[in-house]
């Protein structure tokens, strides 16, 4: 039996050269599994989404929404600018949190789609937290 070890070293090396070739069997994988994975894709995102939710206390901080489609992290101090920076483009701050075991640097708070939204609109300020009355 051949040591495990050298096998993968002689794949590594061979993947590295052989480049073009494993993006066609990769991209041709692709094509002929495409529902496949996008299937799993929106099931991981879910997962990772509802374990960071939960962990952050699972309900809106301001209507205590609790259904995880309408929920969404929110900066507390609106510096998510900065927290993109820092995890990049192609990672979700989903996965960023899930994949750091939910530690950050910056203050996360759950907040349900809508009080996000509206405190855009509204300097800063849900709507919930308002005594105006239309």
């Amino acid at each position: 039996m051949r040591d495990k070890q050298k096998i993968r070293q002689y794949n590594k090396k061979y993947r590295q050269t052989h480049v073009k070739e494993m993006n066609k069997i990769q991209y041709e994988y692709y094509l002929r599994n495409r529902e496949r994975i996008s299937a799993y894709g929106k099931q991981r995102y879910y997962f990772v989404k509802k374990a960071v939710i939960e962990f952050f206390g699972g309900k809106c901080v301001c209507c205590g929404e609790t259904q995880i489609p309408f929920l969404t992290i929110s900066h507390k101090n609106n510096d998510a600018q900065e927290h993109r920076k820092i995890i990049g483009k192609a990672r979700s701050f989903y996965s960023s949190l899930f994949i750091n075991n939910f530690k950050c640097d910056f203050e996360i708070v759950i907040e349900c789609w809508n009080c996000n939204c509206s405190k855009l609109t509204n300097n800063g300020i849900c709507p919930h937290k308002c005594n105006q009355s239309l």
